[in-house]
């Protein structure tokens, strides 16, 4: 009898073993493809990721691209700076939250470059113009939500953090709740508005006089998108239209310059893969050296782990004592 519940134990303890081994190894194959992560996160390697786009820069040697994890409220940027906003959900361009501005003008104001791409949608989408940012009467000093300064130098990681995605939608860091809004329509001259049904194809804006980089763009692209802008002023220039609507724009600002894309498909670990564009990604790159993808806007940031906050509050003989 006991040698009999010895054998039971033993197949008892194997089948928890196995288990716990299968369970871990889907986890590291989930982690592996980064599906878990948002559509068009640098961390997805599968065809909705934008990983492909993030490495192929990383391994140019005249380049420095990171990831950002933090809240854009504290973030200095160096100069020749070009920041990636890929993948950004839809937002009422009249309720922008005014911090998000303040820090994209510090971007501009260093000589930055704003690529802003947004998510491809089939129509306008039901909750437009429903944002609950309110604007400013008086006092606009609201900064409850603002991190701590030491953790404000950017972007990378660390063995002793942890990052997670969010359970927030992606895009709320521009219409976020209880901030302060401004209007892009005053501000960058332009609002987005929606065509009836999406496009299938853009086509390159032909200019009177063509800088060098802009001849070498492609004359045609595949668009997956009823977003277009409108309304936009002289400042604007426009780089391709879809049915003749605006749909990728550019204009200086500052001392920078700023990049609207309506669609997202050709960053994508997809597009790079069966619709390769090189010469509009490296366009949308410009001339700056360093370059940052934020993921933020898509709900992943930055938690502080267990050793950093005992390096932090120097508990290490504590903990070496117990």
């Amino acid at each position: 009898m006991p040698k009999a519940n010895t054998i039971r134990a033993v197949i008892f303890v194997m089948i928890i073993l196995g288990f716990m081994f299968g369970v871990i190894q889907l986890f590291l194959l989930r982690f592996e493809a980064g599906d878990v992560y948002p559509a068009y996160s640098t961390l997805r390697s599968d065809p909705l990721g934008s990983r492909a786009f993030f490495r192929g820069l990383e391994n140019l040697r005249s380049t420095s691209v990171q990831r950002n994890y933090r809240q854009l409220d504290n973030l200095e940027f160096k100069e020749s700076t070009t920041f990636f906003h890929i993948g950004t959900a839809v937002f009422d361009s009249e309720s922008v939250a005014a911090k998000w501005v303040e820090a994209i003008d510090r971007l501009t104001a260093s000589g930055g470059r704003l690529v802003l791409t947004f998510l491809p949608v089939e129509k306008k989408p039901a909750a437009w113009r429903m944002s609950t940012c309110s604007r400013p009467h008086g006092d606009d000093s609201d900064d409850s939500d603002a991190e701590s300064p030491e953790d404000s130098d950017g972007a990378g990681t660390s063995p002793d953090r942890q990052i997670e995605p969010s359970e927030h939608p992606a895009g709320s860091p521009i219409s976020e709740n209880n901030s302060h809004c401004v209007a892009l329509t005053e501000l960058w001259g332009l609002v987005l508005t929606f065509a009836e049904k999406p496009a299938t194809e853009a086509a390159r804006k032909n200019h009177e006089a063509l800088d060098a980089d802009f001849i070498g763009l492609p004359q045609k692209i595949s668009w997956h998108t009823a977003l277009y802008f409108d309304r936009l002023d002289s400042n604007w220039r426009v780089i391709y239209t879809a049915e003749g609507r605006p749909v990728i724009v550019e204009r200086s600002y500052g001392n920078g310059s700023l990049v609207l894309s309506a669609d997202s498909f050709y960053m994508s670990n997809e597009a790079l893969r069966s619709e390769r564009l090189p010469r509009l990604l490296a366009w949308a790159v410009g001339q700056n050296s360093q370059i940052i993808f934020d993921e933020t806007h898509l709900g992943i940031r930055k938690q502080p782990g267990v050793l950093s906050l005992i390096k932090k509050y120097r508990f290490q003989w504590f903990i070496f004592a117990i």
